[in-house]
């Protein structure tokens, strides 16, 4: 019994893909995308998602003004003890510190011509606007 094999070429059509052109081996023109790729929009997504879902409008803000004749102290450093979270004060002697962890902190003022200013015990609630105003002596 023999057996008659038949083997049919079939021919490529333009724009066809196969293997060792680096495309996905002819399952579709479309090129494989490397693991990189995929992994780097993965992580920008992740990335873009968590911080919506972070984004908080808590922030502590304030006036620093001289005690003797009440005009506003332009340039002076306000920060919140044991972090990293500061601001200068502008001309108009205004400060705000944005995306401020909550939590209890001691608010420290300095001024070059004035003493250091504490104010302790500053409570920061998540979303809320605290208005902490500074006086310098």
């Amino acid at each position: 019994m023999r057996r008659a094999f038949l083997l049919a070429r079939v021919p490529r059509s333009v724009g066809a893909t196969g293997p060792g052109d680096g495309t996905t081996g002819g399952h579709g023109n479309h090129p494989s995308k490397p693991p990189i790729f995929l992994t780097a929009v993965l992580l920008l997504c992740v990335l873009l998602f968590s911080g919506v879902s972070a984004q908080t409008t808590t922030r502590i803000t304030g006036l620093v003004f001289d005690r003797e004749d009440g005009q506003p102290v332009a340039s002076a450093t306000v920060m919140l003890s044991g972090s990293s979270f500061g601001a200068i004060t502008d001309a108009n002697g205004r400060y705000r510190l944005e995306s401020t962890p909550a939590g209890t902190y001691d608010l420290t003022v300095t001024a070059v011509g004035y003493d250091t200013a504490v104010v302790r015990s500053v409570t920061v609630l998540a979303d809320v606007t605290v208005r902490c105003p500074v006086e310098l002596t």
